[in-house]
Formats: structure tokens, sequence, C-alpha cells
């Protein structure tokens, strides 16, 4: 939800916020809720707001719905307006004794045009059955997508650490 604002706040035309949780959707609707009132005194005034139930960042249309990978439909597109999304986030989703990690490569295929990039933070976890990061790969290749590293270097120092990546996942070429 967080780094949905912070899109926003970029000057991203339309964000959309997505949880499979009824719960984690309803808690980001209120931050963004909140956002959009306490930013409105900070960047340009009266910029942030809610019209007719749309909220507002600046220029941003910021949205949050429910969607998960695998058992919603692609309706979720509609949203975009386009065919694909441009740019896609994922943030402690690979996590396979939680997700199976084929729905979310899958949903991320689907979501994804030729000039789409998709983000995604992944931490080093222990799983017994199989390595997750090379899983993903293996997924993602068999899926027409290529994953890269980001090199720590290119991190900002205060938040880089040894079992934190960042990967870009874009169609293969």
């Amino acid at each position: 939800c967080i780094s949905s604002i912070a899109c926003a706040l970029l000057g991203c035309c339309l964000v959309v916020a997505t949880d499979g949780n009824d719960h984690c959707v309803e808690l980001a609707t209120s931050i963004v809720d909140m956002a959009c009132s306490e930013i409105k005194d900070i960047i340009t005034p009266s910029t942030s707001r809610t019209v007719g139930g749309a909220r507002f960042i600046g220029r941003s249309e910021i949205r949050v719905r429910k969607y998960w990978w695998g058992k919603d439909d692609l309706s979720i597109l509609e949203e975009a307006e386009q065919p694909h999304y441009d740019i896609i986030l994922c943030s402690d989703c690979v996590l396979p004794k939680l997700y199976p990690i084929d729905p979310l490569v899958k949903a991320i295929a689907a979501l994804s045009g030729p000039e789409s990039v998709t983000y995604v933070a992944y931490e080093q976890r222990y799983y017994s059955e199989f390595n997750p990061k090379i899983r993903f790969r293996e997924l993602c290749e068999k899926n027409g997508l290529a994953v890269d590293v980001i090199p720590q270097s290119l991190h900002h120092p205060e938040y880089c650490v040894d079992d934190i990546e960042l990967w870009t996942v874009c169609r293969a070429t």
C-alpha cells in the first residue's frame, strides 16, 4: 500500500493496489483514504482528494482492489484501461510456504505487456522442498519472462541488506 502511495506521489496516472486478503484490502483502503486526506496539505494544495469514490493523490488516481493470483480472473486488467500494466510491484510474494509461486508468475505474465516491468523484492528464506529463487526463475522462463537481479550497488545504501534481492521481470526477447 505504501509503495502504491509513493507511485501516485511520483506521478503515475493510475495506481491499483491489490491484496488477496479482505482485511488487508480494507486496511489498505483506509490508509489510502488517510493519505489522500493528509497529503493534500503537503503537496500542491487541494490536489489530493476523493471524487465520487475515486481517490487522487496529485493527478494520480489510486484504487485498492482484492486480487488473488490464480483464483481471480483477469478483470483487474479492466482497471488498467489497456491490455496490460506498465509497472507491477511485488513484495513478500515469493513465499512457497504460504503462496504457490506458479500462479504469481502466471499473473505477472498475464498482466504484463511487451514494455511492462515488474519489480520483485525477494527475501531469501529456507524452504525444504525447493529453492524458491530458482523455481521462480524457471517458471518465469517457462512463461516467456526474463528475470534480472538489480545489483546491490544500485540499491540505496540505507535500505540495502544481504538477504533481500530486487529483481526486474520483463518479457523475454
